[in-house]
């Protein structure tokens, strides 16, 4: 099995970074899939153990592109 490279490393954790606040985090809402700029977009709602409520969202184009992981904003 390959080592992962640098940025490898880096990537994964500014992504645990990214999602340390929400473990334990409780589901709020689970929005429809809907079509925005060309793109299939899908968000899940959580509320932190903090209580911030948070906005999980993943996207698609057409061409299969997209992020690798779900991007967090807050709500």
């Amino acid at each position: 099995m390959p080592r992962p490279t640098e940025w490898e490393k880096r990537e994964e954790d500014a992504i645990r970074q990214e999602y340390a606040g929400l473990a334990g985090a409780t589901l709020v809402e689970v929005r429809p899939a809907r079509m925005f700029d060309g793109r299939v977009v899908a968000e899940v709602e959580v509320r932190t153990r903090a209580g911030q409520r948070v906005v999980l969202q993943a996207w698609q184009d057409a061409e299969g592109n997209g992020p690798g992981h779900l991007c967090v904003t807050e709500a």
